[in-house]
């Protein structure tokens, strides 16, 4: 499980399974590799918000605070 900061603010849990493909600039990458505080983007499928498991998770370039 990781825990995601959504642009409004918000935390939420996404599970990560065996399926889950992590990339970095294009290449895939392990997810042990993440790292807290990084921009990531993620594609995730679930019921609701407290069952998701993410398909893809695309690490990205920092975002601008607003």
């Amino acid at each position: 499980m990781i825990e995601i900061a959504t642009k409004e603010g918000r935390k939420a849990w996404v599970a990560i399974d065996k399926k889950t493909v992590v990339t970095r600039e294009g290449k895939k990458v392990a997810a042990a590799t993440l790292k807290a505080g990084e921009s990531v983007v993620v594609d995730a499928l679930g019921d609701d918000a407290s069952d998701l498991v993410a398909q893809q998770i695309r690490v990205v370039p920092p975002i601008a605070a607003a």
